[in-house]
Protein backbone atom coordinates (compact mmCIF):
# COMPACT_ATOMS: atom_id res chain seq x y z
CA UNK A 1 0.00 0.00 0.00
CA UNK A 2 1.33 3.57 -0.85
CA UNK A 3 1.23 6.44 1.31
CA UNK A 4 -1.44 8.04 -0.50
CA UNK A 5 -3.63 4.60 0.08
CA UNK A 6 -2.21 4.99 3.37
CA UNK A 7 -3.72 8.66 3.65
CA UNK A 8 -7.10 8.28 2.07
CA UNK A 9 -7.64 4.79 4.35
CA UNK A 10 -6.79 6.92 7.25
CA UNK A 11 -9.46 9.82 6.52
CA UNK A 12 -12.24 7.12 6.00
CA UNK A 13 -11.60 5.82 9.07
CA UNK A 14 -11.03 9.17 11.26
CA UNK A 15 -15.10 10.22 9.19
CA UNK A 16 -16.23 6.32 10.06
CA UNK A 17 -15.31 6.49 13.70
CA UNK A 18 -16.86 10.00 14.00
CA UNK A 19 -20.00 9.31 12.42
CA UNK A 20 -20.21 5.76 14.65
CA UNK A 21 -19.62 7.94 17.77
CA UNK A 22 -23.40 9.19 17.00
CA UNK A 23 -24.31 5.69 16.80
CA UNK A 24 -23.45 4.79 20.00
CA UNK A 25 -25.71 3.53 22.46
CA UNK A 26 -25.68 5.61 25.20
CA UNK A 27 -25.20 8.52 23.45
CA UNK A 28 -28.19 7.48 21.69
CA UNK A 29 -30.08 6.32 24.43
CA UNK A 30 -29.41 9.78 26.09
CA UNK A 31 -30.34 11.71 23.45
CA UNK A 32 -34.06 9.29 23.05
CA UNK A 33 -34.87 9.94 26.93
CA UNK A 34 -36.09 12.17 28.45
CA UNK A 35 -34.91 11.18 32.31
CA UNK A 36 -31.00 10.09 30.78
CA UNK A 37 -31.29 14.16 29.15
CA UNK A 38 -32.64 15.38 32.66
CA UNK A 39 -29.80 13.08 34.45
CA UNK A 40 -27.42 15.03 32.38
CA UNK A 41 -28.72 18.15 32.89
CA UNK A 42 -28.92 18.07 37.09
CA UNK A 43 -25.08 16.81 36.85
CA UNK A 44 -24.12 19.93 34.20
CA UNK A 45 -26.06 22.27 36.34
CA UNK A 46 -24.53 20.96 39.61
CA UNK A 47 -20.93 21.31 38.08
CA UNK A 48 -21.80 24.93 37.03
CA UNK A 49 -22.45 25.68 40.36
CA UNK A 50 -19.83 24.24 42.12
CA UNK A 51 -17.30 25.72 39.67
CA UNK A 52 -18.70 29.46 40.14
CA UNK A 53 -18.36 28.74 44.07
CA UNK A 54 -14.51 27.76 42.99
CA UNK A 55 -14.81 31.17 41.02
CA UNK A 56 -16.01 33.30 43.97
CA UNK A 57 -14.57 31.67 46.70
CA UNK A 58 -11.50 29.58 45.60
CA UNK A 59 -7.89 29.54 45.72
CA UNK A 60 -6.52 31.95 43.41
CA UNK A 61 -4.34 28.95 41.46
CA UNK A 62 -7.42 27.26 41.06
CA UNK A 63 -9.64 30.30 39.25
CA UNK A 64 -8.48 30.07 35.38
CA UNK A 65 -8.55 26.17 35.29
CA UNK A 66 -11.74 26.81 37.02
CA UNK A 67 -12.73 29.27 34.67
CA UNK A 68 -11.88 27.16 31.56
CA UNK A 69 -14.34 23.89 32.79
CA UNK A 70 -17.08 26.49 33.55
CA UNK A 71 -17.01 27.66 29.27
CA UNK A 72 -16.79 23.56 28.77
CA UNK A 73 -20.17 23.25 31.40
CA UNK A 74 -21.80 26.14 29.47
CA UNK A 75 -20.71 24.97 26.22
CA UNK A 76 -22.13 21.51 26.80
CA UNK A 77 -25.58 22.96 28.35
CA UNK A 78 -26.34 25.04 25.22
CA UNK A 79 -25.69 21.93 23.37
CA UNK A 80 -28.33 20.07 25.45
CA UNK A 81 -30.52 22.57 25.05
CA UNK A 82 -30.11 22.51 21.49
CA UNK A 83 -30.21 19.41 20.92
CA UNK A 84 -33.37 19.60 22.70
CA UNK A 85 -34.81 21.34 20.81
CA UNK A 86 -34.14 19.72 17.83
CA UNK A 87 -35.81 16.80 19.13
CA UNK A 88 -39.17 18.56 20.20
CA UNK A 89 -39.28 20.10 16.36
CA UNK A 90 -38.86 17.09 14.93
CA UNK A 91 -41.31 14.65 16.69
Amino acid sequence: MNRFEQGTRSECDEREAFTNLFRYPSLEAMLDSKNARDTVRARLERAERDLERVIRQGPRDDVPRAQRALQAVNATLALLQELERINRSSV
